[in-house]
């Protein structure tokens, strides 16, 4: 199983104009329209950690605080058969990608007290672990 830590660093006021920058498995953050796609390799599953570097106020929403769809456009639903996830004790958001169907997947992350997230995942298929 893979494991990706992902920092997400807000950027400006969280009340107002607030971007997000993603650092991923302790790289540079890279700010929007340069996201880090997470990449799962075939056959395998993987384990994504998102941790929210000095949130305030800021929180993981309590409702689809994770939600991906198949394809590049915006999610409008969410794939519970791909994907689950929790939110740990540290705040922390942890998502199960089970990587059974290959392709690329958008997905959002919401938050209490700032706006919306939304980069990629490329599944590589064949992960074929249920939980």
């Amino acid at each position: 199983m893979a494991s990706e830590t992902i920092q997400l660093i807000p950027v400006g006021k969280p009340i107002g104009p607030l971007k997000w920058n993603m650092s991923m498995n302790g790289n540079a953050p890279q700010g929007p329209a340069n996201y880090p796609e997470v990449v799962v390799a075939p056959g395998d599953t993987a384990d994504l950690t998102f941790s929210i570097r000095n949130p305030g106020a800021i929180k993981f929403a309590d409702k689809d605080a994770f939600c991906a769809q198949a394809g590049t456009a915006k999610p409008t639903t969410c794939d519970t058969s791909q994907f689950s996830y929790t939110i740990n004790s540290n705040g922390d958001l942890v998502v199960h990608d089970k990587n059974t169907v290959a392709g690329t997947y958008t997905y959002v992350l919401n938050f209490k007290y700032a706006p919306q997230l939304d980069p990629i995942i490329k599944n590589g298929g064949g992960g074929g672990r249920t939980m």
